[in-house]
């Protein structure tokens, strides 16, 4: 766009030149933003960065955020370094800016600037917004409203930019050190020499290894800042993740334990599932279910406690109760899975049991529904839909892997193939992912039709299995001390992480963080540490 055809195009009515740029991949973006100092104007107009982020699968705010955040057309520091990944803060902010309501630009988005993307921006319309009393047609600045609590200015552009990084990072497939960076970050202080002699092999960027734990920590989960382990030991621990910065404080420490159960079995804990919120119970608190090798499951009441005092300080007040103990099984309860209606655990005894969810809350005998032996020889692992409407679980063990409709207790489909050490249902519902006991991974759809044979990598046994679907990957971990990173549309590794020494028995994502049962220590990965605004992603 040079000469006259871009006085021709700058002609144009401004919302039909906003609705034309809105049409743009970043890269065109971009790159008409070089061009002239109007257009450069025109190409940076915050409605733009609000359609390319929230548009964007997989990138999502905090419900705080997407209530306090106020758009701006100041950047709060500049990307340089040779690849522009690295961030500098400015030393003090701008002096002046102009601020946009998100619901006004969210709703612009939905309505004009994209109109053939009408649920785009739904999801975050949906959060409580401050009221805007303008047309929700003019993306205009407006100044923030006085009483509005403490809003958080965002300059898109750099909001993005951020993110997509961090994406990079996710899927390992960007910039990655090649030993730890800080040398110490394991919690006795020691140094870390983790160099790794190949690009396939990488180590995360900022991780703790803690050892709480007393014997191999076999079961973890994590759902915003809460993580929950149970282990060896008996014990159930929950901690708590660090708050995240959005502007340039220093991230200064990390998880601490907010509370442990001890002797919360008789056995070994192998399994756990938590909500952090318990719909279920009209309450304030959170569920947990555990399963165990001596052959029970048992179902927990959590009251998360009062926070802490000031950063740093211990959190204080969580409690833990026992509701009900779910007996039956007569070996190890290897797997256990929660809907809003159903408990659904699994056993090394060939047999899944159905319990009504709502039973555990009445003060009565927890209603067992249904008890199947879907012949798929010793049962390790279940995994639920993830449509909250369709209540359906797949159950796998030595001899495959069976669907079922829980309500029924019917089979819905049934596959044989290797022996399988985990199984999980991506959370599209488009795919079940199976990780076996000599290393492979294969990927199915719902009905049991192949979709893809990973190719193995080793012959160790694959724990856990994780598909991610907005970014195309999918990820597996177990006996060999790897987290394997895989392209969903390609049949081989591309990298991994590596814990020598330390076998991974379950891996979990929320948000910013990766966590991983690995020998007797937890894994704690942060993605995005030193990026701007890495506290509002969700």
């Amino acid at each position: 766009m040079v000469g006259g055809g871009s006085t021709r195009f700058l002609s144009l009515p401004e919302e039909l030149i906003t609705r034309i740029l809105a049409e743009l991949p970043v890269r065109d973006l971009l790159s008409v933003s070089a061009t002239s100092r109007q257009l450069n104007s025109y190409a940076y107009a915050p409605v733009l960065w609000v359609k390319l982020f929230h548009s964007t699968p997989g990138f999502d705010l905090t419900k705080d955020a997407l209530a306090r955040v106020v758009a701006t057309d100041q950047a709060p520091g500049s990307w340089g370094g040779q690849d522009g990944r690295e961030w500098e803060w400015r030393s003090a902010a701008p002096s002046s800016s102009s601020f946009w309501s998100l619901q006004a630009l969210l709703t612009y988005v939905r309505d004009l600037v994209w109109p053939s993307a009408v649920n785009t921006a739904d999801k975050a319309l949906s959060q409580p917004q401050q009221p805007d009393d303008r047309d929700s047609t003019d993306p205009e600045p407006r100044p923030v409203p006085s009483n509005r609590p403490s809003p958080i200015p965002v300059h898109y552009p750099t909001l993005y930019h951020s993110r997509c990084l961090i994406e990079d990072e996710m899927r390992a497939r960007g910039p990655h050190a090649a030993s730890d960076p800080s040398g110490s970050l394991l919690d006795d202080g020691t140094a870390v020499d983790k160099a790794l002699d190949s690009d396939f092999r990488v180590h995360p960027n900022h991780v703790w290894a803690i050892e709480e734990h007393s014997a191999k920590v076999y079961a973890v989960a994590v759902h915003d800042q809460w993580v929950i382990s149970g282990s060896r030991d008996k014990t159930i621990k929950i901690w708590r993740l660090p708050d995240l910065p959005i502007d340039n404080k220093v991230l200064e420490w990390g998880p601490d334990v907010a509370h442990t159960v001890k002797e919360a079995h008789d056995g070994s804990i192998l399994s756990l599932k938590f909500e952090v919120e318990d719909e279920v119970a009209g309450r304030d608190t959170g569920v947990i279910v555990t399963g165990s090798s001596d052959h029970t499951a048992k179902v927990w009441e959590v009251d998360w406690g009062k926070g802490r005092a000031k950063p740093g300080d211990d959190w204080e007040g969580v409690a833990v109760t026992l509701k009900a103990t779910l007996t039956g099984h007569t070996d190890r309860v290897s797997s256990v899975a929660l809907t809003s209606q159903y408990i659904v655990t699994c056993s090394h005894d060939q047999t899944v049991r159905i319990y009504e969810r709502a039973s555990v809350y009445d003060n009565r005998t927890v209603t067992l529904l249904h008890r199947l032996s879907p012949e798929r020889g010793s049962l390790v692992a279940i995994a639920v839909n993830p449509d909250p409407t369709v209540h359906q679980a797949v159950v796998s063990g030595s001899l495959g892997w069976v669907t079922i409709d829980l309500a029924s207790g019917n089979e819905l489909a049934r596959v044989s193939c290797e022996p399988a050490g985990s199984v999980t249902w991506s959370p599209d519902g488009k795919y079940i992912a199976c990780g076996g006991k000599e290393g492979e991974v294969a990927l199915y759809t719902p009905a049991g039709e192949l979709v893809r044979q990973f190719e193995q990598n080793n012959s160790s046994m694959v724990r856990s299995v994780r598909v991610e679907p907005d970014s195309g990957t999918l990820l597996s971990a177990g006996h060999d001390c790897r987290i394997y990173f895989w392209k969903l549309d390609a049949n081989n590794a591309y990298r991994c992480y590596d814990f020598p020494g330390q076998p991974i028995f379950q891996i979990d994502k929320s948000g910013m963080n990766l966590v991983a049962a690995a020998g007797n220590s937890v894994l704690f990965i942060t993605y995005g540490v030193w990026m701007p605004y890495l506290g509002l992603y969700a």
